[in-house]
């Protein structure tokens, strides 16, 4: 610490050794005080603001007549003050020289800039002015994003300047003696006609209910996106199209429509896969006619969907648009982040997520999977295990279909994206969340952006399982039948499936039975299971078979197969889970599928590999910021002790995860992923947008996927275990350079 290295040279200067009396304690105190006010550690020395990179705003509500008061401090406020609620909302200096700070007298005018370019404003000025004009300006994770105080009207004109073109609009709030005066923003907000949804007032009571609140939160959603961040429309669009799936669905299975005006009323689009999908599933009650229990399984489904749609459109808009005009009406939750929101930090998701939607925007999975793959013709399907590198030799002389390009987008139907504490990285049907702690830890390795990326390739790996079975609690004997007699061929006599997709069926059949624990031989090949226990056992493993493949994907298309790179960034967001060491042998079998997948050799020389590699990088992870050394220790000796329980899990899974990666991952799709023509290979050789943390003076980036992957390579590379403050600051400096490729 400094303070002990100024005690050292206190205590050895020659002033003390000629015995000259000095009050030490004294002046010790003094030094830990000055050193820890540098710090950020202790709150301001008689109210005033320290000059340091963080600063709290505050803006006290305590309905006096002379106006709310307003606050600028070094430490967290608190709750309450003076019998007002506060409202406040870090906010950090874009300099690297604090000293320069101007920060408020208590009069004169503070301007917010609502902007989701905020890069692009500082880079003008520091293109202009240098690093000592950054000082005077802030910045926040709200929209209003470029933050100034102003001694004078005249000032607050020049700094709107350079502000042209890059802003929704500006606040400016008129300081007296701390208190506003006056408030006056610019921002005009966009009125939409309602959106109108056929059958609302036909649903059960207390759904009726839900569904209308669901429809005042998409008109609001409207209002918001069409004045703030029009490029998002498609976004709510998506949302009442599924809405509006759903409401129709829930009316014909509760029998108030009948199926010619379902039909119709279907806006023939759906989350994953198929877009007719929805209008399969319920046609098949009118043709089977399925039971009164199937039936009302359904609706509690859809009921379910709908309940989640209200719940996550009520995050999404709370994130994405708290914090703007007029701002003291627009707050978001208590606490952190209360009085300018954290918007900036919701469309550095929208960026990630938007990228990789627009490289799949004209990909055709049905017609790939539901006509090519039914087309072309199987390989062999492995017969003698001791042969296994001879089989894989022959799947990497073939040729295999790419995806199929539609020629024009396609229509899509987009997550609804939000932060979560309680789910942290999730995907679902509807949504995808990251965990709240990345909005101040995003450079941090544990709560990385680059996890957003597993989450939508689970997304993409339903779509694939959609089209070769149910989903996993639908799984059942009969769903199994129209490939059992090929799955017992297979196994029996070596009979080759038909096409690719009862390949691919029963390769998951396969692995479902060796994981079924029939057989523990290397070279057996297990007897067939009956109908009904191999539909249980696919249920049972289907979670691991999804999970392995959806790795494939993100290991493939997102991390280029960079084995480092990847243990690393997996085992720290893992790690910092509490279910993950009583789950570490699924974790490590994920791990070990994955880095094989792209590794030339033996079978038996590659699991070798992957185990070494994998121990390794586990070691690798000791002393890293935020994960235990203690349960570091705990994995290498546990993942020791299963060497050979790991090595025939290894052994079952393999066949699937070989023929995935040759056949299933797609070239095309991994160049439009990692593509953009500003990359330039760093000294290592991988590529690189070479822009140093903090720095402004670089163009905006066109691929947010690269440039995440790029910031988590330099922090593991300069092993950078920054001070907290530094941390929230390059974390929100991250979503500023994300946003800027929106625009």
């Amino acid at each position: 610490m400094e303070t002990n290295r100024v005690a050292v040279l206190l205590m050895t200067s020659p002033l003390v050794c000629r015995g000259i009396t000095l009050h030490l304690n004294l002046l010790l105190f003094f030094v830990m005080i000055l050193t820890k006010m540098k710090l950020g550690l202790l709150g301001p020395l008689r109210g005033a603001p320290i000059v340091m990179r963080k600063q709290y705003l505050s803006l006290i509500v305590d309905g006096a007549a002379d106006g709310d008061q307003v606050r600028i401090t070094s430490d967290r406020p608190g709750a309450k003050e003076k019998g007002g609620l506060v409202k406040y909302s870090p906010l950090y200096s874009v300099s690297s020289d604090y000293s320069v700070q101007p920060l408020p007298t208590g009069n004169g005018c503070i301007l917010f800039f609502f902007s989701l370019n905020s890069y692009e404003i500082f880079r003008r000025i520091f293109k202009q002015f240098g690093d000592q004009k950054m000082g005077q300006f802030w910045t926040s994770n709200g929209w209003a994003s470029f933050i100034a105080f102003c001694n004078s009207e005249g000032e607050s004109w020049d700094i709107i300047k350079y502000c042209d073109g890059l802003t929704v609009g500006f606040e400016k709030w008129i300081i007296e003696n701390w208190v506003v005066k006056d408030a006056k923003h610019n921002v005009i907000i966009q009125e939409t006609g309602l959106t109108v949804f056929e059958g609302l007032d036909e649903l059960e009571y207390a759904l009726r209910k839900i569904a209308y609140d669901v429809v005042h939160s998409i008109n609001n959603a409207y209002r918001l996106v069409q004045t703030y961040a029009p490029f998002y429309l498609d976004s709510v669009d998506s949302i009442c199209k599924v809405f509006q799936e759903i409401v129709s669905a829930t009316l014909y299975l509760m029998g108030k429509w009948e199926y010619d005006k379902f039909e119709k009323s279907m806006i023939a689009i759906n989350s994953g896969f198929s877009h007719e999908k929805v209008i399969d599933v319920i046609g098949d009650y009118k043709i089977s006619k399925k039971s009164i229990q199937d039936k009302l399984i359904t609706l509690d489904q859809l009921q379910d969907e709908m309940v989640q749609i209200y719940a996550v459109l009520k995050s999404m808009t709370s994130q994405a648009f708290c914090g703007t005009a007029p701002i003291r009406n627009n707050s978001y939750r208590s606490g952190e982040y209360s009085l300018l929101g954290i918007s900036g930090a919701y469309f550095g998701l929208v960026s990630i997520y938007r990228q990789v939607k627009n490289a799949l925007c004209d990909i055709d999975l049905e017609h790939t999977f539901l006509k090519t793959y039914k087309e072309w013709p199987a390989p062999d399907i492995l017969r003698v295990p001791n042969e296994y590198d001879k089989w894989r030799q022959r799947l990497d002389e073939l040729s295999w279909p790419d995806y199929k390009k539609s020629g024009e987008k396609l229509p899509q139907t987009h997550h609804v994206l939000y932060f979560s504490n309680r789910l942290g990285f999730r995907e679902t049907k509807h949504s995808i969340s990251a965990s709240y702690q990345s909005i101040a830890h995003a450079c941090a390795q544990p709560w990385s952006l680059n996890t957003l990326t597993h989450e939508y390739a689970h997304a993409i790996n339903r779509a694939i399982l959609s089209s070769l079975f149910a989903q996993e609690k639908d799984i059942t004997k009969s769903e199994v039948m129209d490939v059992y007699y090929v799955y017992r061929g297979a196994f029996n006599n070596g009979k080759k499936p038909k096409n690719l997709l009862q390949f691919f069926k029963v390769l998951i059949c396969w692995a479902a039975t060796c994981l079924a624990g029939e057989t523990s031989n290397e070279g057996t090949i297990p007897d067939p299971l009956d109908p009904k226990r191999l539909a249980r056992e696919i249920r049972r493993g289907y979670h691991l078979i999804d999970e392995v493949m959806v790795h494939l994907f993100d290991y493939h298309y997102f991390y280029d197969c960079e084995v480092n790179l990847f243990i690393r960034s997996a085992w720290a967001s893992w790690l910092v889970l509490p279910m993950t060491m009583g789950r570490k042998d699924e974790y490590f079998l994920r791990t070990i599928m994955v880095i094989a997948s792209a590794k030339p050799g033996r079978a038996k020389d590659r699991f070798e590999w992957s185990f070494d590699s994998l121990r390794a990088g586990l070691l690798r992870l000791k002393d890293c910021h935020y994960i235990s050394n203690e349960a570091i220790d705990v994995l290498v000796k546990a993942l020791d002790r299963r060497r050979k329980l790991l090595y025939f899990g290894y052994y079952y899974l393999l066949p699937l995860v070989d023929s995935v990666s040759k056949i299933m991952v797609s070239r095309m799709i991994k160049s439009r992923i990692r593509s953009d023509d500003k990359l330039e290979p760093d000294k290592n050789g991988r590529e690189s947008y070479n822009i140093k943390y903090g720095s402004y003076d670089s163009p905006p980036i066109k691929n947010p996927i690269m440039f995440i992957l790029d910031q988590l390579q330099d922090d593991i590379a300069n092993d950078t275990n920054l001070p907290p403050m530094e941390v929230e600051y390059r974390s929100l400096w991250m979503m500023s350079v994300l946003c800027a490729s929106l625009s």
